[in-house]
């Protein structure tokens, strides 16, 4: 891939890690949250599902935006940038499965009744900042300089 295009690439993937992250977020707060209802007062199965499809459309979006950085070749001035955002998506990914399984344990639970809390964090990725460090060394790099400038 030219220079211009792997650094746009990158620019793309970030975006699109963030926007993932926030709609993780507010399916969490906004849709699935809200279809349990107040306390004492059955949830509404409808929404929850809905909820929970959602949040595993963007487990796969994770999932696919993972298998880009791996798969896809960069510029070779950009290589060991690139290959800093690999495993970026997996803690995430580990929680959201995580919370699956916890919500269905709950669920299938007979006799269910109560309240409960059912939490997950989301941090920023491992490797953020060796990230931003390799972004910085390139700032004055010649090889990335002409990797920009070229269309090979």
């Amino acid at each position: 891939m030219p220079g211009p295009d792997t650094l746009n690439y990158i620019h793309d993937l970030l975006n699109d890690l963030v926007n993932t992250t926030q709609a993780v977020s507010k399916v969490l707060l906004k849709q699935l949250t809200p279809s349990f209802g107040p306390t004492g007062v059955p949830g509404d199965a409808e929404k929850i599902k809905a909820a929970c499809d959602n949040l595993y459309a963007l487990f796969l979006t994770l999932f696919e935006w993972e298998l880009d950085v791996r798969f896809v070749r960069p510029h070779e001035a950009f290589a060991e940038l690139f290959s800093k955002m690999s495993g970026w998506t997996t803690e995430m990914r580990s929680e959201l499965r995580r919370l699956t399984i916890e919500f269905d344990t709950l669920v299938s639970s007979p006799g269910l009744s109560g309240s409960y809390t059912l939490t997950m964090t989301i941090n920023a990725p491992t490797g953020l900042q060796a990230f931003e460090d390799e972004f910085h060394r390139m700032a004055n790099d010649p090889k990335v300089l002409a990797a920009i400038s070229s269309k090979l």
